[in-house]
């Protein structure tokens, strides 16, 4: 049994490293979205709530149209509204983090079977290696004896 050990699911356990590399990829990059859209989430916040800070100190000081309290009013229910929509947007993305979570786990697990196989399989090659090798020296180490009783005649 000479030789190297060739893995018979080299391409499979290729194929499900590439799988998980590309799930794991994807995380990434919803990790990133939900980061960007919480510090967009708390930047709107930052600046909805400056706004009201500096409407309740113009309303202290001096009274306000109605044109100007229409403006505001309008100001910050869009605020609000992209607030709304940034919370639902991270609601979709933390959905999509959770989907993903089970798939790169599943994938883990898939990828492990197919490496702890690949380790078996080695394991299983090294062990009739070595018998092969011990076979071999000893049927040297015969041959030897063999040829050097027949010296001794």
């Amino acid at each position: 049994m000479a030789g190297r050990f060739r893995y018979a699911l080299a391409p499979l356990r290729q194929t499900r490293q590439w799988d998980l590399d590309d799930l794991l990829r994807a995380m990434g990059d919803v990790n990133g979205a939900i980061a960007a859209g919480e510090a967009a989430l708390a930047r709107l916040k930052k600046v909805l709530e400056a706004a009201s800070h500096d409407w309740q100190v113009r309303c202290a000081v001096a009274m306000v149209s109605a044109d100007e309290f229409v403006r505001f009013n309008r100001y910050a229910a869009d605020l609000v509204q992209q607030a709304r929509a940034a919370e639902t947007q991270l609601e979709a993305l933390a959905g999509q983090r959770e989907s993903l979570m089970g798939q790169v786990e599943q994938a883990q697990r898939a990828l492990e079977a197919v490496e702890d196989h690949h380790d078996q399989m080695h394991a299983k090659f090294m062990r009739e290696r070595t018998i092969g090798e011990f076979k071999e020296a000893d049927d040297q180490w015969n041959t030897r004896q063999g040829g050097d009783s027949e010296d001794d005649s």
